[in-house]
């Protein structure tokens, strides 16, 4: 959740310190906790560790 707005740019994504993608909080009227669509990504996990 973010707040989204006129004046709001953009973010980038992280998962475990790599860059997964960009999200725009721009938005024509002010949204308060905007639910944010994330961009797909996969996730490893260390053997074991499910």
């Amino acid at each position: 959740m973010a707040t989204k707005c006129a004046t709001c740019g953009s973010v980038r994504v992280y998962v475990n310190n790599v860059a997964v993608g960009t999200v725009s909080l721009y938005s024509a009227n002010l949204q308060y906790r905007a639910v944010i669509a994330l961009p797909a990504f996969g996730v490893r996990y260390p053997s074991g560790n499910r």
